[in-house]
């Protein structure tokens, strides 16, 4: 799903456990995308990042696709994060 978003010029910078279902063959299905934006790198000024807070890059970090990796990477370790707790 993220990867289909990127290739039409769009970041999804709300990636989370909450925002995804799982498909009857196993597939992950991207729901919620109220956060999504056209991305254009070119852009003089980039929207600002949101997003739900752990899921969130570090500090300084602008509006990119790497947004999204970032919380899909952080995704899985909410798993750990919760048993943990």
């Amino acid at each position: 799903g993220i990867c289909w978003m990127h290739s039409i010029h769009c970041t999804r910078r709300d990636v989370k456990p909450d925002n995804m279902l799982m498909a009857i063959d196993g597939h992950l299905i991207l729901c919620d995308l109220g956060l999504a934006i056209k991305y254009d790198p070119k852009a003089v000024t980039q929207p600002k990042v949101i997003g739900t807070e752990y899921y969130l890059p570090p500090l300084g970090e602008e509006t990119s696709f790497m947004v999204d990796y970032w919380a899909l990477g952080q995704c899985s370790n909410s798993r750990e994060r919760t048993l943990a707790a």
